[in-house]
């Protein structure tokens, strides 16, 4: 890989993140301590901190091929019996 291609490669990256960082939050997650048993439809969730998901956390797209989750703290703990899904692809 040369330089140029590994800053383009930078700097796409921090565009990506700079459009993600701005868009606004349409729930704070700060209050559920788990993610485990909890139903997400599309939309930006935020956190204070981390999120811990133990258990089944669901993303219902309801039904749309086009529609995005996005996490504001990519920081997050998997534990063993994390199962998360996606239901309504189609």
């Amino acid at each position: 890989m040369t330089n140029a291609v590994a800053r383009q490669a930078q700097s796409a990256e921090t565009n990506a993140y700079n459009f993600l960082a701005a868009l606004p939050s349409t729930a704070n997650l700060n209050s559920t301590g788990t993610l485990g048993g909890l139903t997400l439809t599309p939309g930006v969730y935020t956190f204070a901190s981390s999120a811990l998901l133990t258990g089944t956390l669901t993303l219902n797209f309801k039904g749309a091929t086009d529609q995005d989750f996005v996490s504001a703290r990519p920081s997050r703990s998997l534990a063993r019996a994390a199962k998360p899904q996606l239901s309504r692809l189609r």
